[in-house]
């Protein structure tokens, strides 16, 4: 409690917040970039096939494909049909002048291999998300991030130098790794510099960040059409973040949990002279002066409660009794009403990651302009953003969430029966497919809110923690059914919209959570009714 007292006197939205907000966000803003820019680095531009140098007659005909080319031989008698198959190709460089797909050949039995990078980059950000997260809890939240956004500076540029397609991929997996490190270092360093009361807002409009992100990322690519050239530009703000070390701040929170006292004063001094609070709230503020004296005990050598003999050995007892009910993984499935909300919130979570992604990943297969597109991807985000901020104080979390599935879900069904081949009906797709993106966007950025509040704390983390697993395992699937749709393109609104509208009623299924204090232990959660009571 001593660290939120602390905050709340600091002052909830004041410069102190927003200067670090601001900074946060500007790097949790380019990591769109790197997820993303697969999309213009990967871009399929039309292609034939090279025809080999041959004497054609009148007797022979050669009519080049994509991925064959056609021979017909005619003579007085018959005529003979052969197909051969692609050795080499010619590209249209109209609206990108290059991409690994023309220079490397990833066409026709190789068209795949975009779509498994993209697949192996998720991976690498899954494995950040578990790898690097105990890094921050041990040595910082800002000594994580800095070293992150330097060796992604320094693994992005080579990525444009590279030249051939496994080298690609592996080092793109190592930008996914460490770019899921910094978003997460960044997004935990912006929830605690706020207090408690004022973290909601703050979080649901980090997400607006990265939406500008996406939309930036198409003027980039519009303008630099070179994708070696464009790799080095998203990676280079990496190098222009060394500034960090001298304008961000540690978080307070943590250094007051590892008993950091001289650092923790120096950033609550630097707050009250951005806030423009009065000089003396200084030493009323300092950590030494709090009620739980918490760095009393740390800076004369554990003196305090912890120095008392009795206290002592009651605390011992206390620890090890505790220590063997210490809940774990499997307590989440022990009692039925928390494994049932346990399995209902890790569905949602892979559905949502699943549908976000998928839709992202979908721009290239849009009719018309791809940059403009993926510009509108990233529009209709805030919007959903700026919804949510008003809606889910108002309406709850539960109902917030089901209509947003049921946006998603409708309109990918709807998409389904817009045809194809139909170029006047196809804008009105386009249509339906952002507002589709509008409702996913409003889905995933609450859903994270909804867990946080419904599991206990005794076992809160591990409950977060395996449904990032299941969101992990959307955002890998997504490019698989994305690949898919070369085949049969109405196989990702299919699924999307399927899971999304069963989504829509699993998340009725669950409590709400608004006007609920957070949980502490199992057993509060089995004895909850289904409204929260006054």
């Amino acid at each position: 409690m001593e660290v939120d007292i602390i905050q709340k006197t600091l002052g909830g939205y004041g410069c102190y917040q927003m200067l670090v907000y601001t900074l946060l966000g500007l790097m949790y803003m380019r990591g769109a970039w790197h997820t993303f820019n697969i999309i213009f680095l990967g871009a399929v531009p039309a292609h034939t096939c090279t025809v080999a140098n041959r004497t054609v007659d009148n007797s022979l005909q050669i009519v080049a494909g994509e991925c064959d080319v056609a021979l017909m031989v005619s003579n007085a008698t018959h005529t003979v049909n052969e197909t051969d198959a692609c050795s080499a190709w010619q590209y249209d460089s109209m609206h990108r002048a290059s991409s690994i797909v023309s220079e490397w050949d990833l066409v026709c039995n190789k068209n795949y291999l975009v779509e498994l990078s993209t697949t192996i980059y998720m991976i690498g950000s899954a494995s950040g998300a578990v790898i690097l997260t105990p890094f921050s809890d041990r040595f910082g939240r800002k000594r994580l991030l800095l070293s992150c956004l330097c060796i992604q500076a320094v693994i992005g540029f080579a990525v444009a130098f590279v030249q051939n397609y496994v080298a690609f991929t592996l080092l793109r997996a190592v930008v996914g790794f460490l770019n899921m490190g910094i978003a997460l270092s960044a997004y935990v360093m912006m929830t605690e510099v706020f207090p408690a009361s004022h973290r909601t807002l703050p979080s649901i409009a980090m997400q607006i960040f990265w939406a500008v992100g996406v939309m930036l990322l198409s003027l980039f690519a519009y303008l630099v059409r070179d994708w070696r050239h464009l790799e080095m530009l998203v990676s280079l703000p990496n190098v222009l973040a060394i500034v960090y070390i001298w304008c961000l701040p540690e978080s307070l929170p943590w250094l007051l949990s590892q008993k950091k006292i001289r650092k923790a004063k120096a950033v609550i001094r630097w707050a009250v002279k951005l806030n423009k609070l009065p000089s003396n709230m200084v030493e009323l503020l300092e950590p030494s002066s709090s009620p739980t004296g918490l760095s009393g005990q740390a800076e004369a050598g554990g003196q305090g409660k912890a120095s008392d003999p009795l206290n002592t050995q009651e605390n011992s007892v206390t620890s090890a009794s505790n220590s063997k009910t210490l809940p774990g993984i499997l307590d989440l499935v022990k009692t039925p009403r928390i494994r049932l909300y346990a399995i209902l919130m890790w569905y949602l979570f892979f559905v949502n990651s699943l549908s976000y992604f998928g839709l992202s990943f979908s721009t290239p297969n849009l009719h018309g302009n791809p940059y403009l597109n993926l510009c509108l991807m990233g529009a209709v985000e805030i919007p959903a953003y700026a919804i949510c901020m008003l809606v889910i104080n108002w309406l709850g979390r539960r109902v917030p969430v089901c209509v947003f599935l049921l946006i998603c879900g409708v309109t990918n069904i709807a998409a389904i029966f817009v045809p194809a081949d139909c170029e006047e009906l196809s804008y009105l797709k386009l249509t339906i497919l952002m507002i589709g993106k509008f409702g996913i966007t409003g889905s995933y950025s609450t859903i994270y809110l909804l867990a946080a509040e419904i599991f206990p704390t005794s076992v809160r983390n591990q409950a977060v923690g395996i449904a990032s697993f299941f969101e992990n395992i959307g955002s890998i699937s997504a490019p698989l059914i994305v690949y898919v749709a070369k085949k049969i393109p109405e196989l990702p609104f299919v699924v999307f919209g399927v899971l999304t509208i069963i989504g829509a009623g699993v998340v009725l299924l669950l409590p709400e959570t608004r006007h609920r204090p957070l949980p502490e232990t199992i057993e509060e959660i089995e004895g909850w009714h289904r409204k929260p009571t006054s």
